[in-house]
């Protein structure tokens, strides 16, 4: 077995590693929010829409591909009432 100081930094690597996660997660839900509700409208989205999307919130201007407003026609999905809205509260 490994020596108990491999032990006690491998532990302390992996919680200080999940902590920076769970804190960048919840520092940019909103931006998850907002990329995913583009993705439900547009369904791909290219690099660059992605770029302006997240970094100066400018959404892609051309025609959405999904016009039933959500996943299997969904409504409350979009429009920031549905589940992904929530999420970001």
């Amino acid at each position: 077995p490994p020596p108990p100081q491999i032990d006690n930094e491998v532990k302390r690597l992996c919680n200080e590693s999940y902590e920076r996660a769970t804190t960048l997660l919840k520092k940019n839900s909103h931006l998850h929010v907002r990329l995913a509700e583009a993705l439900l409208e547009f369904e791909t989205l290219t690099g660059k829409e992605v770029a302006d999307l997240v970094k100066h919130n400018i959404r892609p201007k051309r025609e959405k591909e999904n016009k039933r407003a959500g996943a299997k026609g969904d409504t409350s999905i979009l429009g920031g009432t549905g589940i992904l809205a929530r999420a970001a509260e």
